[in-house]
């Protein structure tokens, strides 16, 4: 192991690891996206006449599909080079997992209360567009998106960011200010169905994402207040 934990073999594959940051997403969720309608055009009809329960539905899904797919490639390829699979330690101390999981939701809702009070209140602020504020207001609860966004999304992103990316910088002997603001940047360009203001809050929980990773030596711990921040914001929208 490299500093703070991070697998040696993936300063050896920096440029692949970058490689799975910045493209990772768009091959695996973009291009599925793109398949599906065009296999589906009638289900995946983007227009807002055309949006209902099963174009909810088929979209939750798909992020599922791709999900599972990236997940599966990007810890595959991590175990070929001799990262493990999931680029790091998944253990780490009971402290560290208390803290993500009790503390993380606290900061990331705190941050959104004063974000949404600078921007002077609602949920106008929240979306980059009237298709995205759409989707969101319409978007149904459903077995396949809670999966997706309580557990596939934290683990994916989490590997990806936290994982394969921070750890080939750290192993590269970066510092960890400048790998934690960098990947965190990245984190945050992914969301792009949020406004600046939100995507803002995004970056602020990738640093926080990215300090639990430093400070405790593990992914785990970073995937645990992920999946914490993910489930709470899903139980109060419920």
């Amino acid at each position: 192991m490299g500093p703070y934990n991070s697998p040696l073999p993936l300063a050896k594959e920096f440029w692949s690891s970058m490689a799975w940051v910045i493209c990772g997403y768009i091959v695996f969720s973009v291009l599925l996206f793109q398949f599906a309608s065009a296999i589906w055009p009638v289900i995946f009809d983007t227009s807002s006449d055309a949006r209902n329960e099963n174009y909810f539905w088929a979209v939750s899904w798909v992020a599922v599909v791709s999900a599972a797919l990236l997940l599966f490639a990007v810890t595959e390829w991590s175990n070929w080079i001799g990262a493990g699979y999931f680029a790091g330690r998944l253990r780490g101390e009971r402290g560290w997992f208390l803290i993500a999981i009790f503390v993380s939701p606290v900061i990331w809702i705190g941050i959104s209360i004063l974000m949404n009070t600078i921007m002077g209140g609602g949920s106008d602020w929240v979306y980059a567009n009237e298709e995205s504020a759409a989707y969101a207001a319409n978007a149904q609860i459903t077995l396949a998106s809670v999966f997706y966004v309580v557990l596939l999304a934290p683990l994916w992103e989490e590997l990806v960011y936290r994982g394969v990316g921070m750890g080939a910088m750290l192993a590269r002997g970066w510092h960890p200010f400048l790998a934690v603001g960098v990947i965190s940047a990245l984190f945050a360009s992914i969301h792009l169905q949020y406004s600046p203001a939100a995507m803002f809050i995004v970056f602020v929980g990738g640093i926080w994402f990215g300090a639990l990773r430093i400070m405790s030596g593990s992914v785990g711990v970073a995937i645990a207040a992920h999946v914490s921040i993910n489930a709470t914001l899903t139980l109060l929208q419920a």
